[in-house]
């Protein structure tokens, strides 16, 4: 009976080791708003922020967490498919104990751009288009990190090729 008592005491302990920084949950909302254009003009224009949800499942409070975030775009530019860095940004929180969350909202990032479209010219029985390429970065995606003392307790991604742009 002592034998077995020992074993689980050990194997407890092992888990306790192991078990390293507490994680948290992460759940993130985009919310994107239409900015007011120029009537008829083909130029788009949105402005996006975050709102992340930061849920604590340890029984200790959280202090000094980090937030680390960012906003993607798709380079418009012909002859490019990039994607880049349109606007990144910290903050830092705390979050109560047991089950309980934190909500933290980022910064309003606008992106601006053109969709491909076509411009009259001319007049009369001379009307002509031409072709007008996209220009501009419209949005693609977003990264966030939760860390705790430089260590990453959390993440989450809208895509995941967006973990290796960070």
């Amino acid at each position: 009976m002592k034998s077995f008592l020992l074993i689980c005491s050990l194997f407890t302990l092992a888990i306790q080791a192991n078990a390293g920084t507490p994680k948290v949950s992460i759940q993130v909302q985009i919310h994107g708003e239409r900015q007011d254009k120029e009537r008829g003009s083909p130029d788009q224009s949105r402005a996006y922020n975050l709102i992340v949800r930061v849920t604590n499942p340890t029984p200790l409070p959280m202090e000094g967490l980090t937030l680390k975030w960012a906003l993607y775009a798709d380079s418009l530019q012909r002859g490019t498919d990039e994607i880049i860095l349109e606007k990144a940004g910290e903050q830092t929180f705390n979050v109560e104990p047991s089950g309980r969350f934190t909500d933290v909202s980022t910064a309003k990032v606008v992106f601006n751009w053109t969709p491909q479209h076509s411009e009259r010219t001319g007049s009369g029985r001379r009307v002509q288009f031409k072709k007008v390429d996209e220009t501009g970065h419209r949005y693609h995606g977003y990264s966030v990190q939760v860390l705790q003392n430089g260590e990453v307790i959390g993440e989450a991604y809208s895509h995941a090729a967006l973990k290796n742009q960070q």
